[in-house]
């Protein structure tokens, strides 16, 4: 049976790298798909970028605000499901993809029918022989995320421990029959973090998720020692909040919540830390780490908005003074 695959592929002030994304989807093997495209905050310099690509393959969707990867990405699933696809196949519009891997990852998914999640291997497009993500499991216990120090060592782990696998959302392949079951990804998150929230809930319900070591994409992203990119607040934020409302929905660490905080308000204090060493000086993006795990605490979830609801200045001040040894105490509590 040939499946017919949706791929959603999300659009952001970067059309160029969504057109390269196009570009190497034309030349897959499998030819049983259709793109919709997410133009999130659209603009007319993105509308008339992406106009030409619009076709019996690819269909245009325009949002005229930002509704964040969740939102964007939810918006390209709804149309995806109304056409009836097999699978849904999120992908960002910074990969590149292998001419074989949609016909790999079919594959898998009719070898592995207790699965409904995959992800490919995902390798560097600058340093296509270094791996950015071969897989990883949760402990949900200890409220972790591993990941594992080579691509062997996580292959056994899927071996013994596949009802703990959790997988990347750069480029995740859905059965259409499981986002039907359990919906989109999670809105309240905005970004980051939605994509393990989606393999828990995967797992909650009855099935598992699976990383395909066969096929790769490659990403567009900084390659590690080659130089930093500057992160903007916005990044911090969003990592350090979700972080905490992932672990407050999905976590079973003994001691219940209390604990839970203890070690979250140790790692974002640590974060802070962190960032000013990378970035000296910036203040206003290493404080988005406690504004984040501030609103984690008042259950603001959505957009990051500058300036709303901030950390009270003094809990901001005495929290950023705390010693470093202290802080990496919290966060192994």
């Amino acid at each position: 049976m040939s499946h017919q695959v949706a791929i959603v592929i999300l659009n952001w002030r970067s059309s160029h790298e969504t057109i390269e994304c196009l570009d190497s989807l034309r030349a897959l093997t499998h030819d049983r798909w259709h793109a919709f495209v997410v133009d999130n905050e659209a603009t007319v310099e993105s509308r008339q970028a992406l106009a030409p690509e619009v076709g019996e393959r690819v269909t245009y969707i325009e949002s005229p605000i930002n509704r964040g990867y969740t939102g964007g990405c939810n918006l390209g699933l709804q149309h995806a499901l109304k056409g009836g696809a097999d699978f849904i196949w999120l992908l960002n519009n910074d990969a590149v993809v292998d001419p074989l891997c949609l016909s790999v990852l079919l594959s898998a998914a009719d070898q592995h029918p207790q699965a409904a999640v995959f992800s490919p291997l995902v390798r560097y497009f600058d340093a296509p022989d270094r791996l950015q993500f071969c897989g990883a499991v949760i402990d949900r216990l200890a409220e972790e995320v591993l990941y594992p120090d080579s691509l062997t060592q996580f292959l056994d782990w899927q071996e013994k421990v596949p009802e703990r696998v959790v997988v990347w959302g750069t480029a995740m392949f859905i059965r259409a029959g499981l986002a039907r079951e359990i919906g989109g990804l999670d809105d309240r998150l905005f970004a980051y973090w939605e994509d393990t929230d989606y393999c828990v809930r995967t797992q909650l319900h009855g099935q598992r998720c699976r990383l395909v070591p066969d096929t790769a994409i490659l990403h567009r992203t900084a390659v590690p020692g080659t130089g930093m990119r500057p992160r903007p607040p916005h990044f911090f934020y969003y990592m350090v909040r979700n972080e905490s409302l992932f672990w407050a929905r999905h976590g079973q660490r003994p001691g219940g919540r209390l604990s839970a905080r203890v070690r979250l308000l140790g790692k974002a204090v640590g974060e802070r830390t962190r960032c000013l060493r990378l970035q000296p000086g910036q203040t206003a993006v290493a404080d988005a780490c406690l504004h984040g795990l501030w609103h984690a605490w008042l259950g603001i979830t959505g957009p990051y908005v500058p300036g709303h609801r901030p950390m009270p200045a003094l809990m901001l001040r005495l929290l950023s003074a705390l010693p470093w040894r202290l802080q990496r105490w919290l966060a192994t509590r």
